[in-house]
């Protein structure tokens, strides 16, 4: 292909390509080949969401943030994930871990563009649903505190809601903090 199109439309075409290509098998590759280009491989996360329609959901529904016996709010067709509970730490930071172990990735955006709605960890006792919102940074500092030290050589950008989440605290564990 001819690279005459400008930088939007070949991002375009890059998006297009990704979405034909089957993660597990074909990242690797396609790592590469963005790295003979010239440019770095980087992906966008966004690992503190969760759709209510997936295989994490269906096997893990406690997992999502929510007041048991009360309708979540879906917002983004997303739910959270409860940072709060280590299960669910151990969890991401493996299934991460394989996604960034997989190709040559130099880039990680973690974004999160959710607020957090009923706040209620199914893993904690009631009388510590006080300190959900607390424990679920400290969850959020652990695996991105994790993920860092793992994958040293991976550049990792904080990024929230346009700067809804300006946490100077992850500054001590990521490397840059978007306000985009």
């Amino acid at each position: 292909f001819g690279l005459t199109f400008g930088i939007g439309a070949f991002m375009l075409y890059m998006l297009f390509i990704i979405g034909q290509l089957a993660w597990q098998s074909k990242a690797g590759k396609f790592g590469t080949f963005v790295m003979f280009l010239g440019l770095a491989f980087g992906i966008w996360i966004e690992p503190e969401m969760v759709n209510p329609r997936s295989q994490l959901f269906e096997a893990h529904p406690e997992w999502a943030v929510g007041i048991p016996g009360r309708t979540r709010s879906e917002l983004r067709n997303q739910l959270v994930l409860d940072l709060s509970n280590p299960q669910v730490v151990d969890h991401l930071e493996q299934a991460i871990g394989q996604i960034l172990a997989s190709a040559p990735i130099a880039y990680v955006k973690w974004d999160m563009n959710r607020i957090i709605t009923e706040p209620y960890g199914a893993s904690l006792p009631p009388g510590q649903q006080g300190e959900f919102f607390h424990r679920y940074v400290l969850g959020v500092y652990d695996l991105y505190d994790r993920l860092t030290r793992r994958f040293p050589d991976i550049l990792f950008e904080s990024c929230a809601s346009g700067g809804g989440r300006f946490d100077p605290g992850i500054f001590r564990i990521g490397d840059t903090l978007s306000k985009e």
